[in-house]
């Protein structure tokens, strides 16, 4: 008999780090012999998979465009009975709801951190009886997620690209500070106009020969995007969105700092889904030897650890810049700490953690 699997993410089409965790666990339950299908309304979701994470999946999994249809609907009980039953696994991911799966073998993750939701509502509750298990991003996103709807969530960390990974020696690095996130303001905004703002600091006190480069996602021009091609006018910073994973990777081999802002200037504990949930951007800098300095909040803290890596304040992030920039020693030492510590977010280790939920 074959096993069936069906992967649902209603996000899939943005196509940033958490649509790469779920069709790498379509990829996982490929390898572990199930027949994988995807919910997508659109086949030719299988070619913008591939030309943004180099991932083929053509011959490999199947677009189901009536499952995303049904699971994308609230209630219509009896189509989602008789859509799911079938599968021997279901991969949700939860836009904060619960839904009602009747696969053999149900798992819902939450990517962001979910509150005041009515998570122990009765019906609630009954819903996720027929979850088998409930797993998280990042131990923040756990801490609420566990709270809200009385569970306990299993923390399984994202991976990036095998690409990074092999990557055996950090050559030709250029003076571009990196950021990498999705050109809007939606849930965990990027702020790139924050960075922009420090950078423009940093080059108005003197430093020359730097470049800020930020690289992202964008559905449609908005404003944002608009505005933020304002505010870059003068200064040496090339915004460019929708890049192809070569190009990814290309600036990522050649930077030699990474920044990350999401969260900046929010409650956390009020406002906890504008944080970073855990930022595979951030590992993916790291292992191409990029020192990272990230803003202090959410689950890029559980990446980087170390204080000398965090920032909370625009001032602190430009002197510790500053301190990275004008000594190569420390640099070196911080890359080679960077690189040791973006290696133990593998696929092997997620595989191995997902394969003990089989």
């Amino acid at each position: 008999m074959i096993k069936k699997a069906l992967i649902f993410n209603p996000y899939l089409d943005t196509l940033g780090g958490g649509e790469f965790y779920s069709l790498l666990v379509g990829e996982f339950l490929f390898q572990q012999k199930f027949s994988v299908e995807i919910a997508w309304p659109e086949k030719s979701i299988l070619e913008k998979i591939y030309l943004r994470f180099s991932l083929d999946f053509e011959d490999r999994i199947k677009v189901n465009k009536k499952a995303f249809s049904v699971l994308k609907k609230k209630g219509n009980l009896v189509q989602k009975y008789l859509l799911t039953k079938d599968y021997q696994l279901i991969f949700f991911v939860s836009d904060g709801s619960i839904p009602l799966l009747f696969a053999k073998n149900n798992w819902l993750l939450f990517q962001s951190p979910f509150i005041n939701i009515q998570g122990r509502s009765i019906f609630n509750q009954g819903k996720l009886k027929k979850i088998n298990q409930v797993i998280s991003y990042s131990n923040f996103v756990k801490k609420f997620i566990d709270e809200e709807f009385k569970v306990c969530s299993q923390v399984i960390y994202p991976t990036v690209s095998s690409n990074f990974f092999e990557l055996n020696k950090i050559k030709d690095k250029e003076n571009i500070i990196l950021s990498v996130g999705r050109f809007d303001q939606i849930l965990n905004a990027k702020k790139q106009d924050v960075l922009v703002k420090a950078f423009k600091k940093l080059v108005d006190d003197g430093l020359k020969d730097w470049s800020l480069v930020l690289l992202g996602g964008l559905m449609e021009e908005n404003q944002y995007f608009k505005k933020l091609k304002q505010l870059t006018k003068g200064y040496p910073v090339k915004i460019v969105p929708n890049v192809s994973f070569k190009t990814l990777f290309d600036y990522y081999k050649k930077a030699k700092i990474y920044w990350h802002a999401a969260g900046f200037s929010n409650n956390l504990e009020v406002h906890p889904e504008r944080a970073e949930h855990f930022g595979i951007s951030v590992v993916e800098a790291m292992v191409s030897g990029a020192v990272p300095l990230v803003f202090k909040g959410g689950g890029v803290s559980e990446i980087v650890r170390k204080e000398q890596f965090l920032w909370e304040s625009l001032e602190e992030l430009n002197k510790k810049t500053n301190k990275v920039i004008k000594n190569d020693s420390l640099m070196a030492d911080l890359r080679k700490d960077s690189i040791k510590r973006g290696r133990f977010f593998t696929k092997q280790r997620m595989f191995s953690a997902l394969n003990k939920l089989l």
